[in-house]
């Protein structure tokens, strides 16, 4: 057949006012045959695992089952005229009554793994006489959409398709009535073309309506949180697994609730019982990955509400982890120890998956985010600093003079300021094997990030012990706390730790009292022997009498 329209689709020769009069009784009916059009529903029979060809069959039988039951629901609805007329027209408005079928819809995903949007159209006549308006009222998920239009004829036999490109539409919005081709498939036989008038506009909030229809998701959620209710999610069960689990992605599937809109979601009841743990950090890592590899304005408005609200707790979660590296604990539940306990020497599991997420949430080669990520484990070795100083503060913030101390109390003190220095010493060496592991980013020098810190506050802290408690002289207590400084210093620069202005010096902390001591013990050997020496000189003295004296 040829491709220009016929002479009953001439619009010149007929009436406006017949024209409005149709589309408006038409408009009358089909709507108010809407109730029962909207509880007509096809469920396909397809295997999970059938051919593009299989699942193309029960695509073409699910649609000629729905055309059958929309026949018989409005089949007084449809308005037909006389094919002999000049008047060969029909106008319709579909706004309410076109089937229409995205690409998540189970129907749609029969045909093709690309977006679409079916149209079946149930033709009075056959499609040589067949040419109708189409106002449509719809909105695509987006310019790599395509309107597919599906001709049947009264008996609904597959008549033909027009295909339709969104983006050509979007190319020329001011053409809005325009001629599209019609095919026969599979052998793509051009049978003639249909007239469609498509008004197509977007606004922001159109745009962000891609997630499926609030009922389906509000469904969907309730659905999920059955599902986890019944299989006890918590802290340390965070997967849902069995027919739960298959429910679950079955009725996302069916329904068209996007795969972004069912990761997001379920993160967001993953933060809600959130540990810094290496099990749930690896879950949000998963789940969080593949939507962040979306473009943010593909994404629904409610997604995008989601993601923000996720990514700020993942946020708070990884600053509280990388704060608290070295108290990180995989057996207790909250993830965190409980009580204060030196560092092991080993990196907590935690850290690979936070390094990983704080990697998915931030460009990580910006100097900002990575003077960012320093300031994280600086802090944490500030509070690791800090806890172990509190042993030490009943000596500084006390009013007690410490030279009134007893030599017990004296020796204990002493021993404290020991054990401050080891436990600081122990701290930079676990820093070191973490920096050996490769797990932070390279330019993290995680050794000389805190160094300085623990070398600055425990420089401080023996300054001040020493005013309040100086060393009454060289006792064990005190030369152990001399050779612990002094060993510290010795160790820091063995490890290759850069200077450190106002950190350790051993020689600077202790000199004066060393050099005090040295003096103290001069003259008392001096003292010692000038007595010596008077008592000789006196001894020699009676010596000399009792052998020439009278």
């Amino acid at each position: 057949m040829g491709l220009d329209p016929p002479p009953g689709c001439n619009l010149s020769i007929m009436k406006m006012e017949s024209l409005h009069h149709h589309f408006c009784k038409v408009n009358s009916m089909l709507y108010s045959g809407w109730e029962s059009l909207r509880k007509v529903r096809v469920t396909p029979n397809t295997p999970t695992n059938s051919s593009l060809s299989k699942q193309s069959l029960a695509y073409l039988q699910a649609s000629r089952q729905y055309i059958k039951e929309l026949k018989s629901s409005s089949e007084d609805d449809v308005i037909k005229m006389q094919p002999g007329s000049s008047e060969t027209r029909v106008v319709c408005s579909f706004s309410n009554s076109l089937c229409i079928f995205s690409s998540i819809h189970p129907f749609a995903s029969l045909l093709s793994n690309a977006c679409y949007l079916i149209f079946l159209i149930l033709a009075p006549y056959p499609v040589e006489n067949f040419f109708p308006d189409i106002l449509l009222h719809s909105l695509p998920d987006g310019l790599r959409d395509d309107l597919i239009v599906r001709v049947l004829d009264s008996k609904g036999q597959y008549c033909g398709h027009a295909l339709a490109q969104v983006v050509s539409l979007a190319d020329d919005p001011g053409d809005k009535l325009r001629w599209w081709l019609l095919y026969r498939e599979p052998e793509h036989e051009l049978v003639g073309r249909v007239q469609l008038y498509i008004h197509y506009s977007t606004s922001q909030e159109e745009n962000n309506l891609k997630c499926g229809s609030v009922a389906e998701t509000v469904a969907y959620d309730l659905l999920l949180e059955v599902a986890m209710k019944i299989q006890h999610f918590q802290q340390r069960n965070l997967l849902l697994h069995g027919p739960w689990k298959w429910l679950v992605n079955e009725f996302a599937s069916y329904y068209g609730v996007s795969d972004a809109y069912t990761k997001l979601r379920y993160l967001a009841y993953v933060m809600d019982v959130a540990t810094p743990t290496e099990d749930c950090l690896t879950v949000i890592h998963d789940l969080l990955s593949p939507v962040k590899g979306y473009n943010k304005h593909k994404l629904s408005h409610q997604e995008n509400r989601i993601l923000g609200e996720v990514e700020d707790q993942v946020q708070q979660i990884l600053i509280e982890i990388f704060e608290n590296y070295k108290s990180l604990d995989e057996s207790s539940p909250s993830g965190m120890m409980s009580v204060y306990k030196a560092a092991t020497g080993a990196p907590a599991p935690a850290l690979v998956p936070a390094i990983k997420l704080y990697n998915l949430l931030h460009d990580i080669l910006t100097p900002e985010i990575q003077q960012k990520l320093c300031g994280y484990f600086q802090a944490a070795a500030k509070k690791r600093s800090r806890r172990h100083q509190a042993e030490t503060d009943e000596f500084i913030l006390s009013n007690n003079d410490g030279a009134l101390m007893d030599p017990t109390t004296l020796s204990m003190s002493y021993q404290k300021m020991k054990t401050l220095i080891l436990g600081i010493k122990k701290e930079i060496f676990t820093d070191i094997e973490i920096h050996k592991q490769n797990i932070l980013p390279s330019f993290i020098d995680l050794p000389n990030l805190s160094a300085p810190i623990y070398s600055l506050d425990l420089c401080r802290r023996l300054r001040a012990f020493l005013v309040e408690c100086p060393p009454p002289g060289p006792s064990p207590p005190v030369m152990e706390l001399v050779i612990a400084t002094a060993d510290f210093q010795r160790d820091m620069s063995s490890w290759n730790i850069k200077p450190i202005k106002g950190g350790i010096e051993a020689k600077e902390l202790f000199h004066s009292y060393i050099t005090s001591w040295i003096e103290e013990k001069r003259h008392s050997l001096l003292d010692s022997c000038k007595q010596d020496k008077d008592w000789r000189r006196r001894g020699t003295t009676r010596k000399y009498r009792r052998r020439f004296g009278k």
